[in-house]
């Protein structure tokens, strides 16, 4: 779940009974004396009975220091066995990994949907410390965070819940503050919270150049454009990425039919008027009627125009940051 920079080496054991081990090697061993008795009685005709008899002594402690040595062997791989348990110790491949979160996340929907509302909320706990175990902020992780904030609006623990998860986060970004991943974590759950004002004092406190800035901007970037930061909410969303997202929308209502189909091209009208307003409030004006005109392109209703300079007009009458 995974999420697999590190290489492992696994360890596998055999397991082995002593018991048939050393019965095994006696038969061996006796085998093995037969044959020299068989031996000694020739060479005691030939006359060299004591030489033959040296020789399978010889042979005999040969036979068992390999017998002790063996032995050693097996108890140093039953106790390395103890170190390293093969089944503890084998990666969780990512597709039992995405089963048992599947499993887990429609147990907790299951138990919601009943009225069971803190057996779903221990569930999706359950699940979500499991995952931030191996992969903190993954996109599996902020479904199981939007499932406990729709959780959080009828059951008020489940908001406790969702804080206690963001404290342990910044507690852990705190102690670690050059991991990206723990940055993209406390914002993700400040954002359940509605407590975005939180990851934009984040945002502030990283230098200009920092890489984390852009995560951090484009998970507050409504709450950026809704305060005029234009400029910041362009590093969260720049223009490739505010062009990429019109074309795909169009690609997907393409795809849609009646009532699906319009409430997508509104929804897809709406954000790509708020890009506008963010390129024209940046003073970005010449790529905001590029995309504009993208937009209308699409859509030349008489209500997406009127969105269009709804937002133009917001994006002129707000302070600038």
């Amino acid at each position: 779940m995974p999420s697999g920079k590190n290489s492992a080496c696994a360890l596998i054991i055999v397991p082995t009974s002593r018991l048939s081990f050393i019965i095994l090697s006696s038969i061996a061993i006796g085998g093995f004396a037969l044959f020299f008795w068989q031996l000694i009685e020739n060479e005691r005709l030939a006359g060299q009975h004591d030489a033959a008899t040296r020789f399978m002594q010889r042979q005999l402690q040969v036979q068992a220091d390999r017998v002790r040595e063996a032995e050693a062997g097996l108890a140093a791989m039953q106790a390395a066995s103890l170190r390293f348990d093969p089944r503890a110790q084998r990666p969780v491949r990512p597709e039992e990994e995405f089963v048992s979160l599947s499993t887990s996340m429609a147990r907790a929907d299951r138990l919601r949907a009943d009225g069971k509302p803190q057996e779903a909320l221990d569930e999706y706990l359950r699940a979500y410390h499991a995952l931030r175990a191996i992969r903190p902020a993954s996109s599996e992780s902020q479904i199981l965070s939007s499932s406990l904030a729709r959780l959080a609006k009828s059951f008020g623990p489940a908001k406790d819940a969702l804080r206690e998860l963001r404290d342990e986060a910044m507690q852990d970004l705190t102690a670690n503050p050059e991991d990206a991943r723990l940055a993209t974590e406390v914002a993700i759950l400040n954002q359940r919270l509605g407590e975005d004002s939180l990851t934009i004092a984040l945002y502030d406190a990283l230098a200009p150049d920092d890489p984390r800035r852009q995560g951090l901007a484009a998970i507050t970037f409504p709450a950026l454009v809704e305060s005029g930061r234009y400029a910041d909410a362009l590093v969260g969303k720049p223009l490739g990425s505010m062009l990429n997202a019109l074309q795909a929308g169009i690609e997907r209502a393409g795809t849609l039919i009646g009532s699906n189909q319009n409430g997508f091209r509104e929804h897809l009208v709406n954000d790509t008027a708020a890009n506008i307003e963010v390129l024209a409030g940046a003073g970005k004006l010449d790529d905001a009627q590029v995309l504009a005109e993208r937009l209308l392109a699409f859509d030349s209703s008489e209500s997406a125009r009127a969105k269009v300079v709804k937002h133009l007009d917001r994006a002129g009458a707000t302070r600038r940051r």
